[in-house]
């Protein structure tokens, strides 16, 4: 249930637009370089979840969405390892390993903006 100063303060907006802009930027280096080494595909799946997370906090102001939105990032990545790891070994798809790298780079970086703006209220407030 939202709160009643649940939504985003302009000052708080300017902040969470800073911390997607500068993560978004470092996501894509990373993915580029990761896709020129051909690196491990969960090391781009988790890149690419953090990128997805990092582009859905754009539509985000209020505190309890974030909540929500973790809560439900968490659910799907549990029930998405809990059928990977219920799988018998021949039958295993490495595109659900994919799947939950990035799931859990999305939820990463939702919380990592959700966090820092639940710290700017408590040093500010």
């Amino acid at each position: 249930m939202p709160g009643l100063n649940d939504k985003l303060t302009p000052w708080e907006l300017g902040h969470r637009n800073l911390l997607i802009e500068n993560g978004i930027k470092s996501c894509k280096i990373l993915l580029e370089n990761l896709l020129k080494e051909q690196k491990f595909n969960v090391n781009i799946s988790l890149c690419r979840g953090s990128l997805e997370g990092f582009e859905e906090c754009k539509q985000i102001d209020e505190l309890h969405t974030y909540e929500t939105m973790l809560q439900e990032l968490y659910n799907e990545e549990t029930k998405e390892i809990e059928l990977y790891l219920s799988n018998k070994k021949e039958d295993v798809n490495p595109e659900k390993i994919e799947q939950v790298w990035e799931i859990k780079g999305k939820r990463a970086q939702i919380e990592f903006v959700y966090k820092h703006i639940k710290a700017l209220r408590v040093l500010y407030n």
